[in-house]
């Protein structure tokens, strides 16, 4: 959900004035019943968990199963940037990228995907609530 309604990739991607700095947050983490109240910079994106599209392992699990020699599926992500650009989550980030018209590359390096930041998110009654939330940039 960006700007108060859900959005498909090429409507994303052929969004203008798009803010330079964009919070990527999990519907689920906001709790509002009112979308209008989400702040004009924030991005709902779904996912499993609130990493974003990452599949969440029980790594106690998977070394039992590893060290019995049992299959496992998914294999743990080597490369933290690949998996999340594999994800719904990263399928926004190459969407946004269109939009400002850069490489999706540089949005990576230029955001905060590693930590998620405080911010303010909404306004409920007046009052200005914050979530922690993933930062995308736009390369300047």
């Amino acid at each position: 959900m960006f700007r108060n309604k859900w959005m498909s990739y090429p409507e994303l991607a052929k969004a203008r004035n798009v803010p330079h700095e964009l919070m990527l947050i999990a519907p689920h983490e906001i709790e509002t019943e009112r979308p209008d109240e989400v702040a004009n910079n924030a991005i709902l994106v779904s996912s499993s968990r609130s990493t974003l599209g990452f599949i969440a392992y029980n790594f106690s699990h998977l070394s039992f199963l590893q060290g019995h020699s049992f299959p496992t599926w998914p294999e743990p992500p080597a490369d933290s940037t690949k998996s999340l650009l594999k994800s719904l989550t990263g399928a926004v980030i190459e969407a946004v990228s269109t939009a400002w018209g850069v490489a999706v590359d540089s949005v990576l390096i230029n955001s905060s995907l590693e930590q998620r930041e405080r911010r303010v998110v909404k306004t409920h009654d007046g009052i200005d609530v914050t979530y922690h939330a993933y930062l995308l940039r736009r390369p300047t």
